[in-house]
């Protein structure tokens, strides 16, 4: 179930961010800002979703504190220190858990759908 889950970020983020945050190429990653093994909470959250190209994904990891502060930057203090604040929440990962995030998930990428 988690790896059905992982793999709706990305073409999440690409629905709704079709341009890299950082360099307006086309999105073609769905970065988690914080990362999925310091936060279950944040695993999911489309708030911690950056659209990147693979270039500047592919830089972040290279760099990440100076691509990291790049993001902050562009999205704003508040919105970082939202996700701080979030991180902290504690939520039980279960089966529960990740079938909720795909229903989430998979309805926001095909809202139609029922």
């Amino acid at each position: 179930l988690r790896k059905e889950a992982d793999s709706l970020v990305t073409p999440l983020t690409i629905k709704k961010y079709p341009r890299c945050l950082l360099c307006n190429r086309p999105t073609q990653v769905g970065h988690h800002h914080i990362k999925k093994s310091e936060s279950n909470r944040l695993r999911y959250y489309e708030d911690n979703f950056i659209p990147l190209c693979v270039l500047c994904h592919c830089a972040l990891h290279c760099h990440e504190t100076i691509y990291s502060n790049r993001i902050v930057k562009v999205k704003g203090q508040n919105w970082h220190d939202e996700l701080i604040k979030k991180k902290q929440e504690y939520i039980k990962v279960d089966r529960f858990y990740y079938e909720e995030a795909i229903t989430r998930l998979t309805k926001c990428l095909n809202p139609k759908q029922e």
